[in-house]
């Protein structure tokens, strides 16, 4: 598929059908990801492919679980609300597959040089926009494409991070790695409608 048609076609899948993605094309989506640039070519991030059924339930199971004990401490007014939200945080656990994209800090020589100027690593993270972060981001992104190039849906979710510290636990991720999204992959149930052309000039600005 033509880069630019896989940019355009790709959309967020949150339905799948039930087949399995072979792990062949699993390796296809990491060597995808693997392909982003990093900050110092660091290469900070990890994949974790998880299509087990009983461990998709228990990752569904922890979250739901937080929710609760976050909407019992809410007044009662905002409560249905919080709960409401729950299938948005939980879909993964409809896809045959979840691949747990893990990120770790990246520190610089200019993190040294700031550091040693006395800048609080706050104001270090608050200069700097996280670097390690976008590389991860830009891995992910490349996922996605990859993804829809093999005929494959995805949908990159953050929403469970709400129990991050939990599900890191229950998946042995320890430091410096964290998790820094889910991405739902499968097969798609749907078709979701034509994606709007974006007015660029609405987002770009030339400066001469």
């Amino acid at each position: 598929m033509d880069l630019f048609d896989a940019i355009f076609a790709r959309r967020s899948i949150r339905k799948f059908k039930p087949d399995p993605v072979p792990e062949d094309l699993v390796r296809r989506l990491v060597e995808a990801a693997c392909a982003a640039p990093s900050p110092g070519n660091a290469h900070n991030r990890r994949f974790m492919a998880v299509s087990n059924r009983e461990t998709l339930d228990k990752l569904k199971d922890i979250i739901e679980k937080k929710i609760q004990f976050i909407a019992s401490n809410l007044p009662e007014e905002e409560r249905a609300s919080a709960g409401a939200k729950l299938p948005y945080l939980t879909l993964f656990s409809g896809a045959p597959l979840v691949i747990v994209v893990l990120t770790s800090p990246y520190v610089s020589k200019v993190d040294e040089t700031l550091d040693h100027l006395g800048i609080s690593e706050v104001d270090r993270v608050m200069l700097r926009m996280w670097p390690g972060l976008q590389g991860t981001s830009a891995a992910i992104e490349n996922l996605l494409l990859a993804a829809t190039a093999l005929g494959l849906g995805s949908c990159w979710m953050t929403g469970p991070n709400i129990a991050r510290p939990d599900l890191e636990k229950f998946l042995s991720i320890e430091p410096p790695f964290s998790i820094a999204a889910f991405v739902a992959a499968g097969y798609p149930d749907e078709t979701p409608g034509a994606r709007k052309v974006a007015d660029v000039d609405k987002f770009l600005e030339f400066r001469k």
